[in-house]
């Protein structure tokens, strides 16, 4: 968990966004089990670790669908399926809509078997995920990939 607990705090900075997560379905790595995804674990920018339900919220849209998911104004969707607001300072100015862009994971270079999701939230200029962020973002998540069975791996031992 520690290396993906890592990448989401790099990616975050990296992205300039108030938070990020690597949800991993680690089962999928694990021998007889391979494919059976109930469960996702979730590492976040804050240094947080939990297990999430894998068709639920955003990373299920990305992982049922395999494609990304870019939101320009999450205050209509469910709070429960919404990533943690950025922190704002005391202003009259209304806060910008939190935006979400996800991106999926894939177990293999062929990418068809989506593995995980990287979801990034709140740009820190305020502005909405472009185009060009989704390709960004993609981009990291196809350098990103090979490495997930390791992590996967190193998870289950700790």
């Amino acid at each position: 968990g520690a290396a993906a607990k890592e990448a989401a705090s790099r990616l975050r900075s990296i992205a300039a966004v108030s938070y990020a997560a690597v949800y991993i379905n680690e089962v999928e790595f694990r021998g007889s089990s391979k494919g059976v995804c109930d469960t996702l674990n979730k590492y976040d920018s804050g240094g947080r670790t939990s297990i999430e339900k894998a068709a639920i919220g955003v990373p299920g849209r990305v992982m049922v669908t395999g494609a990304p998911v870019l939101i320009d104004d999450a205050n209509q969707l469910d709070a429960s399926v919404l990533p943690p607001a950025p922190t704002t300072s005391k202003s009259s100015t209304p806060p910008a809509p939190l935006t979400i862009l996800a991106v999926p994971l894939f177990a293999s270079a062929k990418g068809s078997h989506v593995a995980g999701v990287i979801l990034v939230s709140g740009r820190i200029d305020n502005l909405p995920f472009s185009d060009h962020d989704q390709r960004s973002l993609s981009d990291f998540a196809s350098i990103f990939s090979p490495h997930l069975q390791t992590i996967a791996l190193a998870a289950g031992e700790s």
